[in-house]
């Protein structure tokens, strides 16, 4: 992690923009500031879907097994303008068991997903129905 030592003016804290850019934000990107007790966090905007499907996969092994695939896309609602929606996929089904929410920088929404017990759930009454 790189430490910079910065001076707060009277308008605030600047962050240069090349040091922002070294990292692969550009002017007009969103960031999102966490400012607690114990320091303040900047949290960067993911932009490629993949990352977040990485991120997706990683939850559903976890939870699910490694029998799923995972189908990101940018969600616009406007419960979650710029975050991400992903469409979890049991293998074998073609329509979606659950979706997980991501905001934009990336962290899991789960108010906002298909629990992992119902996904669980899904997938079990499609494996049953065309087992029958």
């Amino acid at each position: 992690m790189e430490q910079i030592h910065q001076l707060i003016s009277a308008d605030g804290l600047a962050i240069p923009l090349p040091l922002m850019q070294q990292y692969g934000l550009q002017p007009g990107d969103r960031v999102t500031l966490e400012l607690g007790p114990d320091g303040i966090f900047m949290a960067v905007p993911v932009k490629d879907a993949k990352t977040i499907e990485i991120t997706a996969l990683k939850l559903t092994f976890r939870y699910l097994g490694d029998a799923v695939t995972v189908k990101a896309e940018q969600d616009e609602s406007p419960l979650n303008q710029h975050g991400w929606c992903v469409n979890v996929y049991a293998l074998g089904i073609d329509t979606p068991v659950g979706t997980l929410t991501f905001s934009h920088t990336g962290k899991l929404l789960p108010e906002f997903s298909t629990s992992f017990d119902e996904m669980r759930r899904q997938a079990m009454e499609h494996l049953q129905i065309h087992a029958a």
